[in-house]
Protein backbone atom coordinates (compact mmCIF):
# COMPACT_ATOMS: atom_id res chain seq x y z
CA UNK A 1 0.00 0.00 0.00
CA UNK A 2 1.66 3.16 -1.24
CA UNK A 3 -0.93 5.50 0.53
CA UNK A 4 -0.33 4.54 4.51
CA UNK A 5 2.71 5.90 6.33
CA UNK A 6 3.99 6.16 9.48
CA UNK A 7 2.37 9.96 10.32
CA UNK A 8 -0.95 8.54 9.15
CA UNK A 9 -1.00 5.48 11.40
CA UNK A 10 0.79 7.20 14.62
CA UNK A 11 -2.21 9.50 14.11
CA UNK A 12 -4.85 6.29 13.77
CA UNK A 13 -3.43 5.31 16.95
CA UNK A 14 -3.85 8.32 19.00
CA UNK A 15 -7.52 8.50 18.20
CA UNK A 16 -7.44 4.62 18.80
CA UNK A 17 -6.05 5.84 22.16
CA UNK A 18 -8.80 8.51 23.62
CA UNK A 19 -11.14 6.42 26.35
CA UNK A 20 -9.04 3.10 25.66
CA UNK A 21 -5.54 4.16 27.84
CA UNK A 22 -6.53 2.65 30.85
CA UNK A 23 -7.13 -0.92 29.25
CA UNK A 24 -4.75 -3.68 29.57
CA UNK A 25 -4.22 -4.28 25.59
CA UNK A 26 -3.91 -0.42 24.65
CA UNK A 27 -1.05 -0.22 27.73
CA UNK A 28 0.98 -3.20 26.19
CA UNK A 29 0.43 -1.78 22.85
CA UNK A 30 1.46 1.81 23.53
CA UNK A 31 4.45 0.70 25.70
CA UNK A 32 5.87 -0.63 22.48
CA UNK A 33 4.47 1.50 20.07
CA UNK A 34 7.02 2.25 17.85
CA UNK A 35 7.44 -1.26 17.26
CA UNK A 36 3.87 -1.99 16.65
CA UNK A 37 3.62 0.90 14.31
CA UNK A 38 6.27 -0.55 12.45
CA UNK A 39 5.13 -3.72 12.47
CA UNK A 40 1.56 -2.53 10.95
CA UNK A 41 2.95 -0.32 8.77
CA UNK A 42 5.57 -3.09 7.11
CA UNK A 43 2.15 -5.35 7.07
CA UNK A 44 0.24 -3.11 5.03
CA UNK A 45 3.06 -1.86 3.00
CA UNK A 46 3.48 -5.51 1.44
CA UNK A 47 -0.09 -6.20 1.41
CA UNK A 48 0.82 -8.77 3.69
CA UNK A 49 -1.61 -7.34 6.56
CA UNK A 50 -4.34 -9.80 7.86
CA UNK A 51 -6.93 -8.95 10.54
CA UNK A 52 -6.28 -10.68 14.20
CA UNK A 53 -8.49 -12.86 16.43
CA UNK A 54 -11.59 -10.63 17.86
CA UNK A 55 -13.02 -11.20 21.60
CA UNK A 56 -16.12 -12.02 21.54
CA UNK A 57 -17.89 -11.14 24.63
CA UNK A 58 -22.08 -11.31 25.86
CA UNK A 59 -23.37 -7.50 26.71
CA UNK A 60 -26.60 -6.98 28.88
CA UNK A 61 -28.62 -3.71 29.06
CA UNK A 62 -30.93 -5.17 30.91
CA UNK A 63 -33.18 -6.19 28.18
CA UNK A 64 -31.65 -8.58 25.82
CA UNK A 65 -27.87 -9.66 26.02
CA UNK A 66 -25.97 -9.92 22.64
CA UNK A 67 -22.76 -10.45 21.14
CA UNK A 68 -20.12 -8.08 20.93
CA UNK A 69 -16.63 -8.63 18.86
CA UNK A 70 -13.46 -6.78 20.09
CA UNK A 71 -10.83 -6.56 17.24
CA UNK A 72 -7.10 -7.04 18.24
CA UNK A 73 -5.86 -3.31 19.40
CA UNK A 74 -3.53 -3.49 16.29
CA UNK A 75 -6.58 -4.06 14.24
CA UNK A 76 -8.34 -1.10 15.89
CA UNK A 77 -5.35 0.99 14.77
CA UNK A 78 -5.78 -0.06 11.25
CA UNK A 79 -9.76 0.50 11.32
CA UNK A 80 -8.92 4.22 12.80
CA UNK A 81 -6.99 4.79 9.71
CA UNK A 82 -9.20 3.54 7.07
CA UNK A 83 -12.56 5.05 8.39
CA UNK A 84 -11.88 8.34 8.59
CA UNK A 85 -10.46 8.12 4.98
CA UNK A 86 -13.43 6.32 3.73
CA UNK A 87 -15.84 8.67 5.51
CA UNK A 88 -14.38 11.81 4.45
CA UNK A 89 -15.20 10.28 0.44
CA UNK A 90 -18.38 8.82 0.98
CA UNK A 91 -20.35 10.65 4.12
CA UNK A 92 -21.14 13.71 2.12
CA UNK A 93 -23.48 11.08 -0.16
CA UNK A 94 -25.41 9.93 3.25
CA UNK A 95 -29.14 11.59 3.70
CA UNK A 96 -29.43 14.67 6.30
CA UNK A 97 -31.48 12.16 8.77
CA UNK A 98 -29.60 9.25 8.89
CA UNK A 99 -28.40 9.87 12.20
CA UNK A 100 -26.05 6.66 13.65
CA UNK A 101 -22.38 6.50 14.16
CA UNK A 102 -21.71 10.20 12.62
CA UNK A 103 -20.19 13.08 14.11
CA UNK A 104 -22.50 15.84 15.31
CA UNK A 105 -25.37 13.46 15.53
CA UNK A 106 -26.96 10.71 17.86
CA UNK A 107 -29.24 9.49 19.87
CA UNK A 108 -30.46 13.09 20.77
CA UNK A 109 -30.29 14.58 17.58
CA UNK A 110 -32.40 11.71 15.90
CA UNK A 111 -34.95 12.69 18.65
CA UNK A 112 -35.02 16.26 18.87
CA UNK A 113 -35.16 15.86 14.69
CA UNK A 114 -37.94 13.53 14.75
CA UNK A 115 -39.92 15.71 17.59
CA UNK A 116 -39.50 18.46 14.93
CA UNK A 117 -40.95 16.47 12.08
CA UNK A 118 -43.55 15.50 14.07
CA UNK A 119 -44.58 19.49 14.58
CA UNK A 120 -43.99 20.37 10.91
CA UNK A 121 -46.53 17.34 10.14
CA UNK A 122 -48.72 18.99 12.24
CA UNK A 123 -52.76 17.72 14.33
CA UNK A 124 -53.44 14.63 12.53
CA UNK A 125 -50.55 13.17 11.57
CA UNK A 126 -49.40 9.32 11.17
CA UNK A 127 -46.08 7.57 11.60
CA UNK A 128 -44.59 4.24 10.12
CA UNK A 129 -41.87 2.71 12.02
CA UNK A 130 -39.91 -0.16 11.46
CA UNK A 131 -36.49 -1.98 12.27
CA UNK A 132 -34.93 -4.68 9.94
CA UNK A 133 -34.60 -8.08 11.50
CA UNK A 134 -31.31 -9.83 12.49
CA UNK A 135 -29.77 -6.36 10.37
CA UNK A 136 -25.61 -6.59 11.21
CA UNK A 137 -26.01 -10.72 10.58
CA UNK A 138 -28.45 -10.06 7.88
CA UNK A 139 -25.66 -7.49 5.77
CA UNK A 140 -24.50 -9.08 2.36
CA UNK A 141 -20.80 -8.23 2.26
CA UNK A 142 -20.47 -9.16 -1.13
CA UNK A 143 -23.46 -6.65 -1.95
CA UNK A 144 -21.34 -4.15 0.74
CA UNK A 145 -18.37 -4.51 -1.15
CA UNK A 146 -19.76 -3.71 -4.83
CA UNK A 147 -21.71 -0.43 -2.75
CA UNK A 148 -18.02 0.81 -1.55
CA UNK A 149 -16.03 -0.01 -4.76
CA UNK A 150 -18.92 2.24 -7.06
CA UNK A 151 -18.09 4.95 -4.22
CA UNK A 152 -14.39 4.70 -4.60
CA UNK A 153 -14.99 4.39 -8.62
CA UNK A 154 -16.79 7.77 -8.58
CA UNK A 155 -14.33 9.42 -6.06
CA UNK A 156 -11.38 8.17 -8.18
CA UNK A 157 -13.32 9.74 -11.54
CA UNK A 158 -14.09 13.19 -9.72
CA UNK A 159 -9.95 13.69 -8.79
CA UNK A 160 -10.60 12.99 -5.01
CA UNK A 161 -8.35 10.05 -4.99
CA UNK A 162 -6.07 8.19 -7.00
CA UNK A 163 -6.03 5.00 -9.15
CA UNK A 164 -3.70 3.33 -6.35
CA UNK A 165 -5.33 4.85 -3.63
CA UNK A 166 -8.47 3.65 -5.14
CA UNK A 167 -6.62 0.18 -5.17
CA UNK A 168 -5.14 0.03 -1.68
CA UNK A 169 -8.74 1.26 0.02
CA UNK A 170 -10.62 -1.85 -2.17
CA UNK A 171 -7.65 -4.18 -1.41
CA UNK A 172 -7.70 -3.44 2.98
CA UNK A 173 -11.55 -3.34 2.60
CA UNK A 174 -11.41 -6.76 1.08
CA UNK A 175 -9.41 -7.77 4.21
CA UNK A 176 -11.59 -6.61 6.46
CA UNK A 177 -14.94 -8.18 4.88
CA UNK A 178 -13.92 -11.41 3.25
CA UNK A 179 -10.81 -12.72 5.24
CA UNK A 180 -11.77 -15.35 7.79
CA UNK A 181 -12.02 -13.89 11.09
CA UNK A 182 -10.94 -16.04 14.35
CA UNK A 183 -13.56 -15.61 17.20
CA UNK A 184 -12.49 -16.11 21.19
CA UNK A 185 -15.47 -16.38 23.01
CA UNK A 186 -15.26 -15.11 26.63
CA UNK A 187 -18.24 -16.57 28.78
CA UNK A 188 -21.44 -18.65 27.86
CA UNK A 189 -24.03 -17.25 25.24
CA UNK A 190 -27.16 -19.55 25.99
CA UNK A 191 -28.80 -16.53 26.45
CA UNK A 192 -28.26 -15.31 23.07
CA UNK A 193 -31.16 -16.73 20.06
CA UNK A 194 -28.96 -18.95 17.67
CA UNK A 195 -30.15 -16.48 15.10
CA UNK A 196 -27.91 -13.90 16.76
CA UNK A 197 -24.49 -15.82 17.15
CA UNK A 198 -21.90 -15.25 15.15
CA UNK A 199 -21.00 -18.76 14.30
CA UNK A 200 -24.27 -19.81 13.19
CA UNK A 201 -24.23 -17.03 10.45
CA UNK A 202 -23.35 -17.84 6.40
CA UNK A 203 -20.12 -17.15 5.81
CA UNK A 204 -20.80 -14.28 3.42
CA UNK A 205 -23.01 -13.02 5.62
CA UNK A 206 -22.94 -10.19 9.27
CA UNK A 207 -20.59 -7.33 10.00
CA UNK A 208 -19.14 -8.21 13.56
CA UNK A 209 -21.00 -5.99 16.32
CA UNK A 210 -18.46 -3.52 18.10
CA UNK A 211 -16.30 -2.62 15.25
CA UNK A 212 -15.43 0.55 14.12
CA UNK A 213 -15.33 -0.20 10.56
CA UNK A 214 -18.98 -2.42 10.70
CA UNK A 215 -20.69 0.56 12.12
CA UNK A 216 -19.81 2.74 9.14
CA UNK A 217 -20.35 0.02 6.54
CA UNK A 218 -23.86 -0.17 8.22
CA UNK A 219 -24.81 3.11 7.07
CA UNK A 220 -23.34 2.81 3.86
CA UNK A 221 -25.59 -0.40 3.04
CA UNK A 222 -28.52 1.63 4.41
CA UNK A 223 -27.51 4.27 2.39
CA UNK A 224 -29.38 2.78 -0.54
CA UNK A 225 -32.73 2.51 1.40
CA UNK A 226 -32.30 5.99 2.61
CA UNK A 227 -32.19 7.54 -1.22
CA UNK A 228 -35.00 5.35 -2.50
CA UNK A 229 -37.49 6.33 0.60
CA UNK A 230 -36.45 9.96 -0.01
CA UNK A 231 -36.25 10.24 -3.86
CA UNK A 232 -38.43 7.60 -5.52
CA UNK A 233 -41.27 7.43 -2.22
CA UNK A 234 -40.81 10.97 -2.42
CA UNK A 235 -40.82 10.97 1.65
CA UNK A 236 -40.12 14.67 3.38
CA UNK A 237 -40.45 13.47 7.08
CA UNK A 238 -38.22 10.36 7.25
CA UNK A 239 -35.30 9.47 10.01
CA UNK A 240 -33.14 6.67 10.65
CA UNK A 241 -31.49 5.26 13.38
CA UNK A 242 -28.80 2.49 12.69
CA UNK A 243 -31.74 -0.32 11.57
CA UNK A 244 -34.56 1.65 13.55
CA UNK A 245 -36.58 4.06 11.16
CA UNK A 246 -39.70 6.26 10.82
CA UNK A 247 -41.74 7.75 8.19
CA UNK A 248 -44.13 10.44 8.48
CA UNK A 249 -47.42 10.98 6.36
CA UNK A 250 -50.51 12.92 6.49
CA UNK A 251 -52.15 9.35 5.51
CA UNK A 252 -52.40 6.25 7.09
CA UNK A 253 -53.35 4.19 3.94
CA UNK A 254 -49.79 6.01 1.77
CA UNK A 255 -47.73 4.93 4.48
CA UNK A 256 -49.05 1.19 3.78
CA UNK A 257 -47.92 1.43 0.68
CA UNK A 258 -44.50 2.73 1.69
CA UNK A 259 -44.16 -0.27 3.60
CA UNK A 260 -44.64 -2.66 0.99
CA UNK A 261 -42.94 -0.81 -1.13
CA UNK A 262 -39.73 -0.92 1.26
CA UNK A 263 -40.10 -4.51 1.91
CA UNK A 264 -39.78 -5.22 -1.85
CA UNK A 265 -36.69 -3.11 -1.71
CA UNK A 266 -34.68 -4.50 0.89
CA UNK A 267 -35.33 -8.22 0.00
CA UNK A 268 -34.56 -7.50 -4.23
CA UNK A 269 -31.80 -5.42 -3.44
CA UNK A 270 -30.26 -5.14 0.13
CA UNK A 271 -31.19 -9.35 1.28
CA UNK A 272 -32.94 -7.72 4.12
CA UNK A 273 -35.97 -8.15 5.62
CA UNK A 274 -37.93 -6.25 8.11
CA UNK A 275 -39.18 -7.08 11.43
CA UNK A 276 -42.73 -8.62 11.34
CA UNK A 277 -43.68 -6.12 14.53
CA UNK A 278 -44.38 -2.39 12.59
CA UNK A 279 -46.31 -0.04 13.76
CA UNK A 280 -48.53 2.39 12.12
CA UNK A 281 -50.04 5.47 14.69
CA UNK A 282 -51.44 8.12 15.11
CA UNK A 283 -48.18 10.64 16.18
CA UNK A 284 -50.51 12.76 18.92
CA UNK A 285 -49.89 8.62 20.62
CA UNK A 286 -46.54 9.49 21.11
CA UNK A 287 -43.42 7.57 19.36
CA UNK A 288 -41.41 4.99 21.32
CA UNK A 289 -38.27 5.82 19.51
CA UNK A 290 -34.58 5.62 21.34
CA UNK A 291 -35.68 5.54 24.79
CA UNK A 292 -38.08 7.97 24.72
CA UNK A 293 -41.74 8.29 24.40
CA UNK A 294 -41.99 11.45 22.05
CA UNK A 295 -45.09 14.00 21.61
CA UNK A 296 -45.13 16.91 19.34
CA UNK A 297 -44.34 19.32 21.85
CA UNK A 298 -42.97 17.00 24.68
CA UNK A 299 -41.08 14.22 25.37
CA UNK A 300 -40.78 11.47 28.31
CA UNK A 301 -38.58 8.53 29.18
CA UNK A 302 -39.58 5.42 28.66
CA UNK A 303 -40.36 3.06 30.95
CA UNK A 304 -38.17 0.50 30.53
CA UNK A 305 -34.94 2.61 30.81
CA UNK A 306 -36.33 3.75 34.20
CA UNK A 307 -36.89 0.40 35.51
CA UNK A 308 -33.33 -0.92 34.33
CA UNK A 309 -32.31 2.14 36.16
CA UNK A 310 -33.69 1.16 39.78
CA UNK A 311 -32.70 -2.45 39.03
CA UNK A 312 -29.37 -1.11 38.56
CA UNK A 313 -29.72 1.12 41.85
CA UNK A 314 -31.25 -1.64 43.44
CA UNK A 315 -28.57 -4.22 43.05
CA UNK A 316 -25.62 -1.73 43.98
CA UNK A 317 -27.90 -1.39 47.43
CA UNK A 318 -27.86 -4.48 47.85
CA UNK A 319 -24.28 -5.03 47.65
CA UNK A 320 -22.97 -1.91 49.21
CA UNK A 321 -25.69 -0.97 51.67
CA UNK A 322 -26.18 -3.24 55.07
CA UNK A 323 -29.26 -2.96 56.99
CA UNK A 324 -28.81 -3.78 60.89
CA UNK A 325 -31.22 -3.86 63.81
CA UNK A 326 -29.61 -0.21 64.65
CA UNK A 327 -29.82 1.54 61.34
CA UNK A 328 -28.15 1.67 57.62
CA UNK A 329 -24.38 1.02 57.21
CA UNK A 330 -23.39 2.41 53.40
CA UNK A 331 -20.17 1.84 52.16
CA UNK A 332 -19.56 5.16 50.32
CA UNK A 333 -16.08 4.28 49.23
CA UNK A 334 -18.53 2.85 46.53
CA UNK A 335 -20.04 6.26 45.32
CA UNK A 336 -18.17 7.16 42.56
CA UNK A 337 -19.18 4.11 41.13
CA UNK A 338 -22.66 5.42 41.70
CA UNK A 339 -22.49 8.60 40.71
CA UNK A 340 -20.95 7.63 37.30
CA UNK A 341 -23.83 5.41 36.39
CA UNK A 342 -26.31 8.44 37.79
CA UNK A 343 -24.42 10.74 35.14
CA UNK A 344 -25.42 8.34 32.46
CA UNK A 345 -29.13 8.32 33.03
CA UNK A 346 -29.01 11.63 34.14
CA UNK A 347 -28.12 12.69 31.11
CA UNK A 348 -30.99 10.46 28.79
CA UNK A 349 -32.80 11.85 31.12
CA UNK A 350 -32.25 15.75 30.70
CA UNK A 351 -33.81 15.65 27.54
CA UNK A 352 -36.94 14.79 28.45
CA UNK A 353 -39.70 15.94 31.38
CA UNK A 354 -38.88 14.03 34.08
CA UNK A 355 -37.87 15.94 37.00
CA UNK A 356 -40.59 13.98 39.19
CA UNK A 357 -38.95 10.83 38.03
CA UNK A 358 -35.39 11.01 39.43
CA UNK A 359 -37.35 12.90 42.50
CA UNK A 360 -38.94 9.48 43.36
CA UNK A 361 -36.15 7.82 42.53
CA UNK A 362 -34.00 9.90 44.98
CA UNK A 363 -36.93 9.23 47.65
CA UNK A 364 -36.89 5.22 46.93
CA UNK A 365 -33.27 4.83 47.39
CA UNK A 366 -31.07 6.20 50.43
CA UNK A 367 -27.99 5.58 48.89
CA UNK A 368 -28.67 8.60 46.62
CA UNK A 369 -29.48 10.90 49.52
CA UNK A 370 -26.05 10.95 51.02
CA UNK A 371 -23.74 10.16 47.20
CA UNK A 372 -22.37 13.87 47.36
CA UNK A 373 -19.06 14.45 45.47
CA UNK A 374 -16.33 15.54 48.09
CA UNK A 375 -15.04 19.38 47.24
CA UNK A 376 -11.59 20.11 47.59
CA UNK A 377 -10.24 22.41 50.27
CA UNK A 378 -7.10 24.59 51.34
CA UNK A 379 -7.01 23.10 54.81
CA UNK A 380 -8.07 20.66 57.02
CA UNK A 381 -10.73 23.36 58.71
CA UNK A 382 -12.33 23.62 55.54
CA UNK A 383 -12.46 20.19 55.17
CA UNK A 384 -14.49 19.95 58.30
CA UNK A 385 -16.63 22.78 57.67
CA UNK A 386 -17.52 21.43 54.95
CA UNK A 387 -18.35 17.75 55.78
CA UNK A 388 -20.75 19.49 59.11
CA UNK A 389 -22.26 21.91 56.39
CA UNK A 390 -23.32 18.95 54.45
CA UNK A 391 -24.04 16.53 56.94
CA UNK A 392 -25.72 18.16 59.77
CA UNK A 393 -26.30 16.01 62.71
CA UNK A 394 -23.36 13.67 61.89
CA UNK A 395 -21.09 12.58 63.83
CA UNK A 396 -17.46 12.83 62.33
CA UNK A 397 -14.87 10.82 62.40
CA UNK A 398 -12.00 11.92 60.44
CA UNK A 399 -8.62 10.37 59.66
CA UNK A 400 -5.87 12.44 60.37
CA UNK A 401 -2.42 9.84 59.94
CA UNK A 402 -2.81 7.42 62.33
CA UNK A 403 -5.02 9.28 64.49
CA UNK A 404 -8.94 10.10 64.00
CA UNK A 405 -10.80 13.62 64.94
CA UNK A 406 -13.56 13.90 66.67
CA UNK A 407 -15.86 16.45 68.54
CA UNK A 408 -18.51 14.49 70.09
CA UNK A 409 -18.93 14.22 73.90
CA UNK A 410 -20.13 11.17 73.99
CA UNK A 411 -16.99 8.86 73.25
CA UNK A 412 -15.03 11.50 75.23
CA UNK A 413 -17.15 10.16 78.40
CA UNK A 414 -17.10 6.69 77.22
CA UNK A 415 -13.19 6.32 77.02
CA UNK A 416 -12.66 8.36 80.31
CA UNK A 417 -15.12 5.66 81.94
CA UNK A 418 -13.00 3.60 80.94
CA UNK A 419 -9.70 5.27 82.07
CA UNK A 420 -8.63 5.93 78.32
CA UNK A 421 -7.35 10.01 78.11
CA UNK A 422 -7.63 10.79 74.77
CA UNK A 423 -5.21 13.55 73.70
CA UNK A 424 -6.58 17.29 72.54
CA UNK A 425 -6.32 18.98 69.12
CA UNK A 426 -6.20 22.26 68.56
CA UNK A 427 -7.93 22.57 65.05
CA UNK A 428 -8.84 26.13 65.78
CA UNK A 429 -10.10 28.53 68.37
CA UNK A 430 -11.81 27.14 71.29
CA UNK A 431 -13.32 24.53 69.75
CA UNK A 432 -12.80 21.21 71.44
CA UNK A 433 -11.43 18.42 69.25
CA UNK A 434 -9.95 15.28 70.27
CA UNK A 435 -7.66 12.79 68.94
CA UNK A 436 -8.87 8.81 68.75
CA UNK A 437 -6.29 6.41 68.27
CA UNK A 438 -6.54 3.49 65.46
CA UNK A 439 -6.51 1.00 68.21
CA UNK A 440 -9.83 2.90 69.77
CA UNK A 441 -11.91 3.04 66.43
CA UNK A 442 -13.64 -0.59 66.44
CA UNK A 443 -15.03 0.58 70.06
CA UNK A 444 -15.43 3.37 69.02
CA UNK A 445 -17.88 2.42 66.06
CA UNK A 446 -19.40 0.04 68.10
CA UNK A 447 -20.69 2.15 70.81
CA UNK A 448 -21.44 5.01 68.11
CA UNK A 449 -23.95 2.01 66.27
CA UNK A 450 -25.53 1.13 69.75
CA UNK A 451 -26.47 4.88 70.58
CA UNK A 452 -28.06 5.23 67.03
CA UNK A 453 -26.97 8.28 66.13
CA UNK A 454 -25.55 9.12 62.24
CA UNK A 455 -22.08 8.91 61.70
CA UNK A 456 -19.73 9.42 58.84
CA UNK A 457 -16.14 7.89 58.88
CA UNK A 458 -14.11 9.78 56.38
CA UNK A 459 -10.60 8.50 55.69
CA UNK A 460 -7.59 9.68 53.63
CA UNK A 461 -7.20 9.20 50.02
CA UNK A 462 -3.75 10.56 49.14
CA UNK A 463 -2.94 14.41 48.44
CA UNK A 464 -4.06 16.83 46.69
CA UNK A 465 -1.92 19.27 44.06
CA UNK A 466 -1.38 21.35 47.13
CA UNK A 467 -0.12 18.66 49.00
CA UNK A 468 -3.04 18.64 51.32
CA UNK A 469 -4.21 15.63 52.16
CA UNK A 470 -7.59 14.05 50.39
CA UNK A 471 -10.00 12.92 52.09
CA UNK A 472 -13.28 11.06 51.74
CA UNK A 473 -16.44 9.50 52.93
CA UNK A 474 -15.95 5.76 53.61
CA UNK A 475 -18.34 4.36 55.84
CA UNK A 476 -22.33 6.33 56.55
CA UNK A 477 -24.26 5.25 59.26
CA UNK A 478 -27.84 6.29 59.92
CA UNK A 479 -30.27 4.74 62.26
CA UNK A 480 -33.66 3.74 61.57
CA UNK A 481 -35.38 6.50 63.02
CA UNK A 482 -33.05 9.32 61.42
CA UNK A 483 -34.81 11.29 58.48
CA UNK A 484 -31.99 12.91 56.49
CA UNK A 485 -32.76 17.18 55.88
CA UNK A 486 -30.84 16.34 52.51
CA UNK A 487 -31.67 16.53 48.74
CA UNK A 488 -30.81 14.07 45.84
CA UNK A 489 -28.09 15.33 43.87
Amino acid sequence: MECVNYQGLYQAAMRCKQGKSGSGQAQAYNSQLIDQLSTTLAALQSYSWRPGTMRCFIATNGVKPREIHAPDYADRVVHHWLIPRLTQLIEPKFIYHSCANREGKGTHFAVNQLQKMMRQQGAGGYYLQLDIFNFFYSIDRTILNQQLNRHLEQAEKKGKISRSEQRDYLWLIGQLLFQPITVHQQGRNDAIPYHKQWKNIPPDKGLPIGNLSSQFFANVYLNELDQFIKHQLKCCHYIRYVDDFILLSESRESLLQQKIAIEQFLMERLQLRLKPESVVAECRQGVDFLGYIIRPHYKLVRRRVVHNLKQKLAAFEQKWVRTTQQGVEINAAQFDQLRALLASYRGHFSHAQSWHIMEKIGRQFISLAYSRKTPGFESLRQQWCCFRRHYPGFILLIQKGRNWIFDHPGLLHLFAARGVSLPRNNLWGNHHFYELPLGLLRTALTHLRNSRQPWLWISEQGYSHNRLKQRQISKIFIPHHYSPPLKSQ
